[in-house]
């Protein structure tokens, strides 16, 4: 097994850092990760990404427009399924 230096700004190193502790990973698995894809798929691997507590801006139109239907709410589940209160 080999080892390789990286010569990386300090800020760079720590967001990195940071980053890959959000996904759980140390920065030696990213690259041997990066790497074996790098080789199997022939082009650069970049399709992962950090999730973050705050939704995307599809996600909040989604919520927005949910929000702003009309609903009818049942006082039970009991309710819900009798005849007379179904909506058609």
């Amino acid at each position: 097994m080999g080892n390789i230096t990286i010569r990386m700004n300090d800020d760079l190193k720590a967001r990195v850092n940071q980053t890959l502790d959000a996904i759980g990973m140390n920065f030696n698995t990213y690259v041997t990760m990066a790497s074996i894809q790098l080789v199997n798929q022939q082009r650069l691997p970049f399709g992962t990404s950090v999730r973050t507590a705050e939704p995307n801006e599809q996600t909040k139109r989604a919520m927005l427009e949910a929000a702003s239907k009309d609903r009818y709410r049942y006082r039970s589940i009991k309710a819900m399924f009798k005849p007379e209160f179904r909506r058609r």
